[in-house]
């Protein structure tokens, strides 16, 4: 892992145009944006390099500049579970820099890619503007929402209870018996915390017992009795 402060003009440029694409940092000024470069730095990562453990407390913002980052459990079977993507353009560690948490599982890096670290500290003092505290609280209320669907889904019940409770969500957002799923199947075993095999025998199962039809990215209810039924 290499971290280097920020120091070419060519940097700073990019990393403005990525900063300003972001809605916590679009309404910065040159000037801010300029700032946060020169207070952060950037971090190489290589395929399969950790970034930061369970046992690290989490003392900066990260805004993923390319790349991704992947955050592992290690559930009681010893098996990996990605909790989260996060994807270029995205940021990480909100919450848990403010709380000055210890980071929630291994933060790895699947592919190469480039970090930008904004110490909390600094994030502090940018919300003594009202504007960019507003858009940070914003940020992380997104985050918690976004959490708490994650509990439910996780919450309670066997396998096919959580996938009928996550396919009842979809069919009340998309008004539709045709669902369009929100990620591919091998992340959404990561979702339901399971191995995507697991994950795709119990669809096979329910499209035998004449429940549902399937593609790679979609589901029709054939049975609404079943997606209804209690839990």
């Amino acid at each position: 892992m290499e971290r280097k402060p920020v120091q070419t003009a060519e940097t700073v440029h990019n990393l403005k145009y990525l900063l300003q694409r972001h809605p916590l940092f679009q309404d910065l000024s040159d000037e801010a944006l300029v700032e946060v470069c020169s207070k952060a730095a950037v971090v190489s990562l290589l395929p399969g390099e950790v970034l930061y453990t369970p046992h690290d407390r989490c003392r900066h913002v990260s805004f993923i500049v390319s790349g991704s980052l992947d955050i592992l459990r290690t559930m009681a079977d010893r098996q990996d579970i990605i909790m989260r993507k996060v994807f270029a353009g995205e940021t990480l560690g909100e919450v848990t820099a403010l709380s000055g948490s210890l980071y929630p599982g291994w933060i790895v890096s699947p592919k190469k890619s480039q970090i930008l670290e904004i110490p909390v500290e600094y994030m502090l003092d940018l919300c003594r503007d009202r504007q960019f505290l507003t858009s940070f609280l914003k940020n992380i209320s997104r985050k918690v929402l976004h959490l708490t669907e994650k509990i439910d889904l996780l919450s309670g019940g066997s396998l096919e209870q959580r996938v009928r409770r996550y396919l009842l969500k979809l069919y009340e957002t998309q008004q539709s018996d045709h669902l369009v799923l929100t990620s591919p199947r091998s992340d959404l075993g990561n979702e339901f915390g399971c191995s995507r095999e697991t994950l795709s025998r119990l669809f096979s199962k329910l499209e035998k017992q004449g429940i549902i039809t399937q593609t790679s990215r979609s589901v029709t209810i054939l049975q609404h009795d079943w997606l209804f039924e209690e839990m």
